[in-house]
This record gives structure tokens, C-alpha cells and sequence, in this order.
């Protein structure tokens, strides 16, 4: 579904930039909350494999293994990333309304348009100083590094147990890397 054709694009491109960067920063915190299995699922077969644990395995057990990483791999990918999109030009909008210390919702009023009398000059007036005064606060626009949520969804810490066996692999493994992935 397309957003809205918005008065927002009509702001100086610094602006456009944040909000751009913003949106990055939502999909990018949504996008570790849903990798981190899957990475971990990664860290552990290539932790195995620098340590050379396929060359201890017979052949059927071996190939047991493989396909049991594949399969959780690609199971863990299919359940997680379904629903990962670009953010709303909304979202982006609050996250800098957010991140910036913003109360009262400023950077909608960019977007609103004089809905009194066209006659009243007094009231036109006070409205643009309103506008003004919104578009002046765009230059203390902040928008925040991503945060992780990954700890609230993996409550147990199991990614920790992917980077401690790729950190094994890469320790203890490393001098026999290529001859030990080439066994996996």
C-alpha cells in the first residue's frame, strides 16, 4: 500500500535525510530482533566446523547434522522474517519526535495546513509564527543510533552459547580453518 502523498517532502533536504536515517534505524532494531536466532543457529555450525567437529563424526551422522542445521536455519528464517518492512514515514516521524526530546507531537504540525478564515490576517498569522517556530525546532532534530531488543526476545541468553562456540572455532581452529570447513 502506498503512504500518502505528503507536505513533508517539501522541507529542506536535511530533514528528508533524518527522517530517511530514522526509518533505517526502526528497521534495522526490527531486523536484529528477527536475525538473532539465526545467527546464532550460524555461529554454532561454524564454531563446529573450525574446531573440526564434522571430521570426528561418522558419514551418516555427519550428514544427519548438516541437514538438521540446514533445516533449523531455514525454519528459524521462515518463521522470523515474514512481516520485515521499511517503516512508516509515521514511525520514522515519532522516532525523531522521540529521540529528539519533542513533546506535543511538533513535527505533525509541519504537515497541517490553515483551516480558519482566509479574511483573518491576525489569526494567518499567528499560524505561520506557529510554523515557523516547528520548522526552526528541525535543526535540533536527533535520530538516535538503533537499539537492540534482542535481549527481551531471547530472555535465556542462547546467543550467547553461538558466540561462544564460534569464538572456540575461531581460537582454537584457526590454523586449520580451510581444511575444517571443507570437511563440513
Amino acid at each position: 500500500m502506498a503512504e500518502p502523498q505528503s507536505r513533508l517532502e517539501a522541507h529542506p533536504p536535511a530533514f528528508a535525510r533524518r527522517l530517511v536515517l530514522a526509518r533505517l534505524a526502526i528497521f534495522c532494531e526490527d531486523l536484529l530482533v528477527r536475525l538473532w536466532r539465526a545467527a546464532a543457529i550460524g555461529g554454532v555450525f561454524l564454531g563446529l566446523s573450525l574446531l573440526g567437529f564434522w571430521l570426528l563424526l561418522p558419514g551418516i551422522v555427519h550428514v544427519t547434522l548438516l541437514v538438521a542445521f540446514a533445516v533449523a536455519f531455514g525454519w528459524v528464517l521462515a518463521r522470523d522474517l515474514p512481516g520485515l518492512g521499511w517503516p512508516s514515514q509515521a514511525a520514522g516521524l515519532r522516532r525523531l519526535e522521540i529521540k529528539s526530546g519533542f513533546d506535543h507531537r511538533p513535527l505533525l504540525a509541519l504537515d497541517d495546513s490553515y483551516a480558519g478564515d482566509k479574511g483573518d490576517d491576525a489569526s494567518r498569522a499567528l499560524f505561520e509564527a506557529h510554523r515557523q517556530r516547528m520548522r526552526q525546532r528541525l535543526r535540533a532534530l536527533r535520530v538516535g543510533w538503533p537499539h537492540s531488543r534482542v535481549a527481551r526476545a531471547d530472555r535465556f541468553a542462547l546467543r550467547a552459547f553461538g558466540v561462544l562456540i564460534l569464538a572456540a572455532g575461531l581460537i582454537a581452529g584457526w590454523q586449520e580453518a580451510r581444511a575444517n570447513l571443507a570437511a563440513a
